[in-house]
């Protein structure tokens, strides 16, 4: 009888582990890693742009659309790379800043590519140049686009055939630009200066600035990624590295913070009903705080960081284990290699060759307690180095933000034999590991070798202790022989 149960099962089985097969393969796995442009849809769903590179790669940047449950109901991930930013668009489509592949997208719901900024002539705009490194991009009342370039320091208004109908030149690092009802632009931008603020600007159609705010001395900026106007007249600010939301008058005055466990945030939207939905892009979330403060909505489906060791390879691909190879920040070429031929000490080290703009790291997190002491050892050598290299270390708490203020060894450049670097740090309160970057910046070539981090304990103390015991006791015995002697 069990027999005849099982023969009867068997085939039921196979369908059902079949069917479960199949429908795995059919749906390809979406993690969310780093949001950076987020809006709240008609239909109450997210819209969503993740820009990838939870471990600092170039991989994993896609756009989600998530419902309130947080469940993600539709998804886009082909090819980008480190996108900042989609839209909605008035015809139902979607309008991606793809950022590092410098072009705009349309992509309907099929995930059909119906238009991009590449199919103009040789990539170029009507005035001859590129794209270089946009973050923002917002449809106009006009159908026209407003884009903000940032490595070409400008805001620009184009259309579908790249023809600039607007722009405002020689805005240092620009941030998503909004045009509000008066016709005037806002963006968030970086000074010209060493002696002037981070701001954020509001300019008139002939591209002057008719309203600022910088926070003053008392309570200033850090690269604020975005600004938008209410309907009050405030002005609702993303002060992305003070790791906060700020609402001001337009007299300047702070009227609603919010700054609870906030790691960069990137974008913030002040709701309908009166929330305000927030991309907390270092802590792979997006919440939603009512006026009090509170979390009334959040979606993460990030796993936590992966906290390894050091100095090892033992499945035998090629790279040390637990260093991963950061080149999200990249804005030229560079490669990585475990190089057998240049070390210290050993078999290998690690090198880097770059050239370009922004940076390129190894990197991995180390297990650390707040409030003790660690130290840092390590080698750089480098040849033609324009630039610098360098070690940092960026404390991280449990959902892999940045707390706390960095920790890093003066800069390294030129063609140098090695070179000890050491640098002593106490991790921050929530800081619950330390990710330990080996980085270049510039143009040239770096190694670095033995690197070690320990913990700065009883040992190190007892030592110095032990070592001043010992001197003071060789002089007490000193005299003391003299006087006999005498």
């Amino acid at each position: 009888m069990k027999k005849r149960i099982w023969f009867i099962l068997l085939p039921l089985l196979a369908v059902f582990f079949v069917k479960q097969d199949f429908s795995l393969a059919q749906e390809p796995e979406v993690i969310f890693d780093r949001p950076f442009g987020v809006e709240r849809l008609v239909n109450g769903n997210t819209l969503i742009a993740d820009g990838g590179g939870r471990d600092w790669t170039n991989q994993g940047s896609e756009i989600i659309e998530v419902d309130q449950a947080g469940k993600i109901v539709w998804f886009y991930q082909d090819e980008l790379s480190f996108a900042h930013s989609a839209e909605e668009l008035a015809n139902g489509n979607l309008l991606i800043v793809d950022t590092t592949n410098n072009r705009l997208l349309e992509v309907n719901r099929d995930k059909e590519i119906i238009w991009s900024s590449t199919s103009w002539p040789k990539g170029k705009l009507a005035d001859g140049s590129y794209f270089d490194y946009p973050n923002d991009a917002e449809e106009l009342a006009n159908g026209h686009f407003l884009v903000t370039d940032r490595n070409n320091n400008r805001v620009i208004e184009i259309d579908r055939s790249g023809k600039i109908f607007w722009q405002k030149k020689k805005l240092n690092r620009p941030h998503n630009a909004d045009r509000v009802d008066n016709g005037n632009t806002l963006v968030g931008v970086k000074p010209l200066s060493d002696s002037e603020n981070d701001q954020v600007i509001e300019l008139n159609p002939a591209g002057q600035v008719v309203w600022s705010y910088d926070g003053g001395e008392e309570n200033p900026l850090y690269w604020p990624r975005d600004v938008d106007k209410l309907d009050n007249g405030n002005y609702l600010i993303t002060d992305t590295r003070h790791h906060r939301v700020i609402e001001v008058t337009p007299e300047g005055e702070q009227v609603w913070e919010y700054g609870e466990f906030l790691s960069f945030p990137f974008e913030a939207d002040r709701l309908a009903n009166g929330h305000t939905l927030i991309s907390d892009s270092s802590h792979a979330r997006v919440i939603e705080v009512n006026p009090g403060g509170e979390i009334v909505w959040e979606f993460r489906n990030a796993s936590m960081p992966n906290y390894g060791g050091f100095e090892r390879d033992k499945d035998k691909d090629g790279w040390p284990d637990n260093w991963l190879r950061g080149n999200l920040l990249a804005e030229g070429r560079g490669t990585f290699s475990w190089d057998e031929n240049v070390f210290k000490d050993g078999h290998h080290s690690a090198r880097i060759d770059y050239d370009g703009m922004g940076m390129i790291f190894w990197h991995q997190y180390y297990p650390v307690k707040p409030g003790q002491k660690y130290d840092l050892i390590g080698l750089i050598k480098s040849q033609d180095l324009e630039g610098y290299a360098r070690f940092e270390v960026i404390f991280v708490d449990e959902l892999g933000g940045q707390v706390g203020v960095t920790a890093r060894t003066p800069d390294h450049n030129g063609t140098t034999k090695w070179t000890r670097y050491e640098t002593i740090f106490t991790p921050p309160e929530k800081a619950v590991a330390a990710d330990i970057w080996c980085l270049i910046e510039g143009n040239g070539t770096a190694w670095f070798d033995e690197l070690s981090l320990k913990q700065v304990g009883w040992q190190r103390i007892l030592g110095v202790k032990l070592s001043l015991g010992i001197i003071v006791g060789g002089i007490i015995i000193a005299l003391l022989l003299n006087k006999l002697v005498r």
